[in-house]
């Protein structure tokens, strides 16, 4: 447990969870002078994330010569992710890192990078954040933030207080779904779940009292969420793995010096990139763990019985770029081709 707490970094969001990151803002003078960038996150000290970006931090304030540093508002100092996008745009904060469900309030196309059952591999995944890198850069450029990275959040599962076997057994979860995020809510009903809107810091108590009995984390999150105390079961299915985002004020990193723009930004993407490579290992070692404190690990229902919501899932995606609400058809299709494109070199 105790190497556990210091990989940690959060879904969070998950969705997620969710689960688990956003980062602290920034503070400014003149470009000449020294720039320390208040940021906040979810995420709590002494865990993978909060680790990582301390080591950024000294990293960049040694290749700048102290020129470029961050002020860390650690643990959700600052509130939830829509709290500390308003103190963005207030500038009480200028930098930050958000799961998808945030980063929709700013660019709602980035959320087909959050698709469910489009991802097989941690290469995959990879390979469409890369792929769509810049073409979301631009976006959130002329929203007014630089995107400086995005995040590996890890496969996503669900978990229960019994086992899921069947599609039957889906159907009677009291299942927690982020709140505000509606593209998890669509997800779980096309499984037969009436989903059950929470708050991420309510889901210990929820699932302690009965309100849900059932929530979707990565393995990692729901160790470090203490919310496997309250849960027996994992089923098999990697659901989705969630990317999400460190971004910035635009205004303020233009402030920047260039040459200090580029270690900045290099040194970030560096650092995230290992700490992602380091929570694959972490999500497969707290399924181990799990499994040592009785939570058993079901086979997902037979590809027969879940032909049905695959196809619905499938024909979820189109729906929703046909609805114009997050992306549209041409980066869906995009995005897609990106991973057949990794699926046939992978084949032998």
């Amino acid at each position: 447990m105790e190497g556990m707490k210091h990989v940690f970094g959060n879904w969070l969001h998950l969705g997620l969870l969710t689960l688990l990151l956003l980062l602290p803002g920034v503070s400014t003078t003149h470009a000449a002078e020294a720039i320390t960038l208040r940021f906040s996150t979810l995420a709590p000290e002494g865990t993978g994330w909060m680790n990582t970006m301390h080591e950024v931090d000294q990293a960049v304030r040694k290749e700048t010569q102290g020129r470029v540093g961050f002020l860390f508002y650690p643990g959700g100092q600052q509130g939830d992710e829509k709290e500390m996008l308003a103190k963005i745009e207030q500038r009480q904060l200028h930098a930050g890192a958000f799961s998808g469900n945030g980063l929709a309030r700013i660019v709602p196309a980035q959320r087909v990078l959050d698709l469910p059952l489009v991802f097989e591999t941690s290469e995959e995944v990879t390979a469409a954040q890369d792929g769509l890198f810049d073409h979301f850069s631009a976006e959130f450029e002329k929203k007014g933030y630089k995107l400086l990275a995005f995040v590996d959040l890890g496969f996503v599962y669900f978990f229960s207080q019994k086992p899921i076997r069947t599609l039957e057994d889906f159907r009677t979860l009291k299942l927690g779904v982020w709140e505000g995020d509606e593209l998890a809510a669509e997800t779980i009903k096309a499984f037969g779940i009436s989903p059950r809107s929470i708050a991420v810091p309510d889901v210990l108590n929820g699932l302690r009292t009965g309100l849900i009995d059932s929530i979707y984390s990565n393995p990692y999150g729901a160790i470090a969420m203490q919310w496997h105390e309250y849960l027996k079961a994992v089923a098999g299915i990697k659901l989705v793995s969630p990317t999400g985002a460190i971004i910035v004020r635009k205004d303020i990193f233009d402030r920047i010096p260039p040459a200090d723009q580029a270690k900045l930004q290099m040194i970030l993407q560096e650092k995230v990139r290992r700490l992602a490579e380091n929570m694959r290992t972490e999500n497969l070692v707290a399924l181990k763990q799990m499994k040592k404190m009785g939570i058993s690990l079901t086979k997902p229902p037979a590809d027969s019985d879940m032909k049905g919501v695959y196809e619905t899932i499938r024909a979820m995606r189109f729906k929703l770029a046909d609805t114009g609400r997050f992306y549209d058809k041409a980066l869906l299709e995009r995005m897609l081709g990106i991973v057949a494109e990794v699926r046939k070199k992978r084949k032998p």
